[in-house]
């Protein structure tokens, strides 16, 4: 089936509270939160909320796939939480700093890291990652450029209500193509920040496939497709007319 789809047209030690914090947002022990902490990290590491992966585990629909890369992976919620809904994924995760353990520990901003990661592993299917933030530009178009399916990237809600120019006529272009997909309204991260998934499919019809109720009936208010709210030549924080 996963064939059919691709042939289709650095954190400082933390204080007690943030441990805490952490902790139950990862439904990982004090101990464990203190431990990653204390790791000497060479980039900026922030947590992915597991029940912000859940929203994507079930708002799509995720049996037609098979191989997925997260070329971010950070301490891994991603690759556990899509896995434990989802048991036919098998998860390529590296992540640069090669103190978090992953077979693969690489730039994932270099184009060449994805050519040889395909012949290890073969084709991407999706790619479902949260980059670091400050990259986005540079990790959103590798991370689509990767997937064969689809591409669902983590980012900060103001990636799309604050964009420059350049940024918007790419995502009016993946809009109108009717290739683009948002999941939004996400709970706060454990910095305090609402962030969104953003996806981008390889088709019309494979976006239609693999979104349950399409176009965001039954799944919530505020999953929406941006083609509803973007018009051409308009670059206004379109999200906020989303009820984000």
């Amino acid at each position: 089936m996963a064939r059919q789809l691709r042939d289709a047209p650095r954190v400082p030690a933390l204080s007690e509270e943030e441990v805490e914090k952490r902790g139950e947002l990862r439904h990982m022990t004090k101990a464990q939160v203190r431990e990653a902490s204390a790791l000497q990290w060479r980039l900026e590491l922030v947590i992915t909320v597991p029940s912000e992966v859940r929203r994507l585990a079930t708002e799509v629909d995720w049996k037609s796939i098979d191989g997925v890369w997260d070329p971010w992976a950070g301490t891994g919620v991603i690759s556990e939480v899509m896995v434990e809904q989802w048991p036919q994924l098998r998860f390529m995760n590296n992540d640069w700093n090669s103190q978090l353990g992953w077979s693969e520990a690489h730039d994932a901003l270099q184009p060449g890291n994805y050519r040889a990661w395909k012949e290890k592993y073969g084709v991407c299917d999706a790619v479902v990652t949260s980059p670091w933030f400050a990259a986005l530009d540079i990790a959103f178009p590798l991370a689509v450029m990767a997937s064969h399916v689809v591409a669902c990237v983590h980012v900060p809600s103001y990636y799309l209500t604050d964009m420059t120019e350049n940024r918007a006529a790419y995502f009016r272009r993946l809009s109108q193509s009717g290739r683009l997909h948002v999941i939004g309204h996400l709970e706060h991260g454990p910095i305090g920040r609402r962030c969104m998934w953003v996806l981008v499919f390889k088709n019309p019809l494979v976006r239609a496939r693999m979104l349950q109720g399409g176009e965001g009936e039954g799944i919530g208010m505020f999953t929406f497709s941006l083609g509803k709210f973007m018009a051409d030549g308009d670059t206004t924080p379109y999200a906020e007319q989303a009820h984000i």
